[in-house]
């Protein structure tokens, strides 16, 4: 007694499992400068090129674009067989420091602030309190004190401050997690 749902459920939670790869390799091309870089070179340019240029190992490089072009953030063409790497419309867009609709920033914010907080969902369900202090090394109740202080605020904790509402405020009230994760899987 099979039915297409018995394929479809587990390909969704493999699906919900696995999300966080495409998140991350988002985060670090972003964050290394992956999309700023071949946008400079204007042309396209091959895994060891990039990793000559930004400083890091050829073999990471290799894989980050591979992963990038997969999810269709590069395009890849074989050149003389080497595989050659290009910006998309939608990166050279979105994903680029000088473009005016850059999200950039938004990213780096989720990578490092955001991210940081969800990996403590877990201990703040079971507790029951927020997780400020394993997420930035300040406890919540002096966290406007450490940001606002005449003395240096620690980078972690400059982190936690943007404009607008932080998801980490709302995963640090922790009075109902069931109704937020309820809410956003139902967003998705």
């Amino acid at each position: 007694m099979s039915s297409s749902n018995d394929v479809e459920y587990p390909r969704k939670i493999l699906d919900y499992m696995e999300g966080f790869l495409v998140s991350k390799t988002l985060f670090a091309s972003c964050e290394l400068g992956v999309y700023d870089f071949l946008l400079a070179s204007e042309r396209p340019l091959s895994a060891a090129e990039v990793a000559q240029g930004l400083g890091i190992s050829e073999d990471g490089a290799d894989r980050l674009l591979s992963a990038c072009a997969g999810l269709k953030l590069l395009t890849a063409q074989i050149s003389d067989a080497e595989v050659l790497y290009s910006n998309t419309e939608m990166s050279t867009t979105y994903l680029t420091k000088s473009s005016p609709q850059s999200l950039y920033h938004s990213i780096q914010y989720n990578s490092k602030t955001i991210y940081l907080c969800w990996h403590y969902l877990t201990d703040a369900v079971r507790e029951g309190k927020n997780q400020y202090e394993k997420a930035f090394g300040v406890s919540s109740k002096d966290l406007f004190e450490a940001l606002y202080s005449t003395s240096s605020p620690s980078p972690r904790a400059k982190q936690s401050v943007r404009p607008g509402v932080s998801l980490c405020c709302v995963l640090g009230t922790a009075y109902d997690m069931g109704v937020l994760i309820s809410d956003l899987m139902k967003r998705w």
